[in-house]
């Protein structure tokens, strides 16, 4: 039998939760989410992990905490942390030109350096910003290698000259991953499973496949009034830049990793949590994670959007929770943020 402060801590407890579910419940319908994994995270603790909706509609696949959902540009936070580990080692320069260590790209991008690529300051033309492909290319996307994708870009001039602003793109985390690659002499996946993944215990999180998978959520979009299928993200076209599969608990797993120093040091760490400098002014933007403030709380996280998907990990490391949201349905930019902090406004205190 509880008593006192244990009955009623139980009580908010119970009234938290249902709170949640009925938001969730309601925003899923508002927003045309066909399903949704919800994580919040109290001092690297899961106080609640659900599932909500459907993973596969057509096959009934009901979405739990373990269901595996495109994390989108949550990605990129990876490769960030991948790309400072290997600062840390010496490997890598910050300031270093990345024609050093990509010698095949356009000179035109050779000399950005490796923190205007994880900053998004770089000026390079972003490889997702376009229907078509604007540079002439000789396959097709299907028949793509490895870094074919820049192809379609590489003959535009930089956007602006870098570090004069921030503009966010895709292209900057591609080429980072394709860093990662020429320095450690390992694909981006494996880097990431010895240097992060593996020691975090992340045995869900991988790259999407080419073709699809029965143990990843479907992605839908909301068309003429009814669900459809949404394409896939390749992993050859968004590597590094988006093309993660994980569950909350796994990035539960991260979250916690985080106040400690088993990935980087807290002052490496803290560099990355840090506004970028530009000729402009500040971004609201670190290293590969984005920085926009929440009711004037602190906060660090990314979100991902995809065909088929939505994603958000916001932390507010001064209240140590975190809000972990993956979807399998589409939003407009923005807006999965908005939800994910709907959320988190029920456990941060005014």
């Amino acid at each position: 039998m509880l008593h006192g402060r244990a009955q009623a801590q139980q009580t908010a407890s119970a009234d938290a939760v249902t709170t949640v579910d009925s938001l969730i419940r309601v925003e899923m319908s508002t927003r045309h989410l066909p399903g949704l994994a919800l994580a919040v995270v109290r001092d690297g603790q899961i106080i609640l992990a659900r599932g909500y909706g459907f993973a596969d509609i057509e096959r009934g696949v009901p979405v739990t905490a373990e269901t595996r959902f495109q994390a989108a540009s949550i990605t990129k936070s990876f490769t960030a942390l991948a790309t400072m580990q290997l600062v840390e080692q010496g490997r890598v320069a910050m300031d270093a030109q990345v024609g050093r260590y990509l010698p095949q790209l356009p000179k035109a991008w050779h000399a950005v350096t490796v923190r205007q690529l994880l900053a998004h300051t770089s000026g390079i033309p972003s490889i997702s910003a376009f229907e078509r492909p604007p540079c002439p290319t000789a396959k097709s996307q299907a028949d793509y290698v490895l870094g074919d994708v820049l192809a379609e870009v590489a003959c535009l001039p930089l956007e602006f000259p870098p570090g004069e602003r921030w503009e966010y793109g895709d292209t900057n985390y591609y080429l980072l991953g394709l860093l990662i690659a020429a320095v450690s002499g390992m694909s981006y996946e494996a880097f990431l499973a010895q240097g992060i993944l593996t020691p975090l215990g992340m045995t869900a999180t991988r790259l999407q496949r080419r073709t699809p998978e029965a143990d990843v959520a479907r992605g839908y979009r909301w068309q003429s009034g009814r669900y459809e299928a949404a394409p896939s993200l390749d992993p050859i076209v968004d590597e590094a830049n988006g093309a993660l599969v994980s569950t909350v608990h796994d990035l539960a797993r991260l979250d916690a990793a985080l106040y400690g120093e088993q990935l980087l040091p807290q002052r490496t760490l803290a560099t990355m949590w840090t506004p970028a400098e530009t000729r402009e002014g500040l971004a609201p933007y670190g290293l590969g994670f984005g920085l926009t403030p929440f009711r004037g709380k602190r906060r660090v996280g990314h979100t991902g959007g995809a065909p088929g998907s939505s994603t958000a990990i916001s932390r507010f490391p001064d209240e140590r929770l975190t809000v972990i949201l993956l979807s399998n349905g589409e939003q407009p930019p923005g807006k999965v943020l908005e939800l994910a902090h709907a959320v988190a406004a029920l456990y941060l205190k005014p």
